[in-house]
């Protein structure tokens, strides 16, 4: 496209019908209603964060967090093929840093239901500072011309791990993944915890940052996924244990996505992930 600023202007009456048929608003293109899932898409190709026109967007650029904020194809059920959980808490805040509550559910019937005894508590803990929360405004006066210029804000965790380049052998599978690699997640005692599929280039940034610790936010649960590093010998496999988490950037309380992946619960609770209220950009 000639003006950047047109990736979802070209796609505005899809989704209006969407909006209708779904009962949903959309955020940069994401549905709200399902935002837990709806942030799980990987990419399928070489990639680069696409710039908007301040006419365009009203001064707001695509977000890391939405595909559209990326000149690259996209897809879901990658990796994340089962059902999703969430564990944190997610908001809206506008250029005037009002906070805005979202409107999710969860609406998907599992074949075998979520049972917190037989899984770990990932939740961060606590909640937001008093200041926030006390500022919070119902989400129906936020309109979807606001939409527009608002962040999304995440009350989450954020842990690190390690990739030292190890790679899942994805066998046939390998053929959908031209342009990219499932790496291998590890902890601090270099022992595989989880798979993230990142574009080839990554091998060098782990190169130059070798020992470099990586930081990742926890997003959501999921009932199974695809593609996972065996981790039977380490880590009990049941329902519900795989934790998923999206690679960041990190500066002060603000992040941007580099790509989400799947970590075990266990090996989540013992990386002592820290509880932050972050704002995705």
């Amino acid at each position: 496209m000639s003006d950047q600023g047109d990736a979802l202007a070209a796609l505005e009456g899809v989704i209006s019908i969407l909006r209708a048929t779904m009962n949903t608003e959309f955020i940069h293109g994401l549905p709200e209603t399902f935002l837990d899932e709806a942030l799980l898409w990987h990419q399928r190709g070489p990639h680069q964060r696409r710039t908007a026109l301040p006419t365009a967007t009203h001064g707001v650029g695509f977000p890391s967090w939405s595909w559209a904020g990326w000149d690259v194809l996209s897809n879901y059920q990658a990796q994340f093929s089962g059902y999703i959980r969430r564990e944190v808490e997610w908001y809206l805040v506008n250029r005037d840093g009002t906070g805005f509550n979202l409107s999710l559910r969860n609406i998907w019937e599992p074949s075998v239901p979520y049972d917190p005894l037989r899984s770990e508590d990932i939740r961060p803990i606590g909640g937001p500072p008093a200041a926030f929360l006390n500022a919070l405004q119902p989400r129906e006066e936020l309109t979807t011309q606001d939409l527009r210029s608002c962040y999304l804000a995440c009350w989450t965790s954020t842990a690190t791990f390690q990739l030292l380049g190890d790679k899942l052998d994805l066998g046939e599978g390998s053929i959908d993944w031209e342009y990219h690699e499932a790496f291998i997640i590890s902890d601090q005692k270099s022992q595989p915890v989880g798979t993230i599929f990142l574009e080839n280039s990554w091998d060098d940034v782990i190169e130059q940052n070798q020992h470099q610790r990586f930081e990742f936010m926890l997003l959501s649960r999921s009932n199974t996924v695809d593609d996972m590093v065996a981790l039977d010998e380490v880590f009990p496999m049941k329902d519900w244990c795989f934790v998923n988490v999206m690679l960041v950037q990190k500066n002060a309380d603000k992040v941007e996505r580099l790509g989400v992946g799947v970590v075990h619960e266990l090996a989540w609770i013992s990386a002592a992930p820290e509880a932050a209220l972050l704002h995705l950009r």
